[in-house]
């Protein structure tokens, strides 16, 4: 062999190394990208989120709730704990919102732009 066939041979194996350790990273980039996991998951199944966000906020609302003084319990609940639950599950809700609402409008207003660029475009 010569030396320029043996030289392009390397610089072949070079860059078969090259796009193999680049494939590699982006793949454990994925993997480790916990963010763009939990955003998939809502995409997927906001019902679920949603669902979850109030059952959570209904829980935190029971567990923080106090009993009046005396430990008696009227009927219908304390005036309070409702308060406190519908402040934790309001919360809950509004922070749940916020990441399902762009996710659930964000095609809807991308397809609406892409539509008004193609007809000023080709129009």
């Amino acid at each position: 062999m010569s030396s320029h066939s043996i030289k392009q041979a390397l610089i072949a194996t070079i860059n078969q190394s090259r796009a193999a350790v680049t494939r590699d990273l982006r793949a454990l980039k994925d993997e480790l990208n916990v963010a763009e996991k939990f955003r998939g998951s809502i995409r997927e199944s906001p019902s679920v989120w949603l669902g979850g966000a109030a059952t959570a906020s209904f829980i935190l609302g029971r567990f923080f709730t106090r009993q009046k003084a005396g430990g008696s319990s009227q009927k219908g609940g304390s005036s309070v704990g409702r308060l406190r639950f519908l402040k934790w599950g309001g919360m809950g809700l509004l922070a749940l919102a916020r990441f399902v609402v762009p996710l659930c409008l964000k095609p809807a207003i991308s397809a609406y732009t892409q539509d008004k660029i193609y007809k000023k475009t080709f129009e």
